[in-house]
């Protein structure tokens, strides 16, 4: 009887003090972002205090009770992404000054998903769209970033995520990156590039025939298509891809 007392009494302890670090780490990371936002240049170092925080933050069982703590998490995340861009683009300075996260635009994603599917409010729920749709230009542009360093699967991973983005947007009536529909094919056409280097067959495939049924404009994606179905049966039963896209590009495949 004492011991099951005993028992109950150190896991009782033990929950509050796992309650008592999350908010601690929680209203870290919500000091140090603020902090940040006030001054990004002076207060820049306060940017890896709020990934440090939040990213305990969200480890505890407490994080899964409510959606403040991953959405949040989306929030300082996303945030990293865009510095990783602006830095890149302006080269304004150091990516050495910002944290080292691996794929902040990819977390941010899932961390917002996460703290949409907890969300109760109608409101919530649209407030964390809109923030899930504001990935779009990080995503493509570390997309980018990766393809050319030949990451090629986590420049998949950033293509496609825009893709299914511009679909959530699209099925919520909000806008997207991709309305215009050259937009759109250009970035199926670079996720399917990206899922062919990086060894995604049946998502190049997909996503090539995509392409392929709007006769886009692009020989890669026949050729892509022709070795992908010569892969999976023979180049005699590919050869058709092959012959029906030089009749459309004659002089751009031989």
């Amino acid at each position: 009887m004492k011991k099951s007392f005993l028992l109950s009494f150190l896991l009782v302890g033990t929950i509050v003090l796992n309650a008592q670090d999350y908010k601690s780490e929680f209203s870290s990371a919500k000091k140090a972002f603020i902090a940040f936002q006030l001054d990004m240049i002076g207060n820049k170092a306060k940017l890896t205090d709020a990934v440090n925080a939040i990213s305990k933050a969200v480890t505890f069982q407490e994080a899964t009770l409510t959606p403040e703590a991953f959405l949040k998490s989306g929030e300082i995340m996303a945030e990293l992404a865009n510095q990783i861009v602006t830095t890149k683009q302006l080269g304004v300075g150091s990516l050495d000054d910002l944290p080292k996260v691996d794929n902040p635009e990819l977390i941010a994603f899932d961390h917002f998903m996460k703290a949409m599917e907890m969300a109760v409010k109608p409101a919530d729920k649209k407030k964390t769209l809109k923030l899930i749709g504001a990935l779009q230009n990080s995503l493509s542009n570390i997309g980018v970033y990766n393809y050319d360093e030949q990451k090629y699967e986590m420049a998949f991973k950033d293509f496609s995520t825009v893709i299914v983005i511009h679909d959530m947007l699209k099925k919520a009536g909000e806008v997207s990156t991709l309305d215009i529909e050259a937009d759109y094919l250009n970035q199926v056409y670079i996720s399917g590039l990206a899922a062919f280097n990086g060894g995604f067959d049946a998502d190049a495939e997909k996503y090539f025939t995509m392409l392929a049924d709007k006769q886009y404009d692009k020989p890669a994606i026949y050729e892509s298509l022709y070795n992908l179905k010569a892969k999976k049966t023979s180049p005699e039963e590919a050869y058709p891809i092959l012959e029906n896209a030089r009749k459309q590009f004659p002089d751009d495949l031989s």
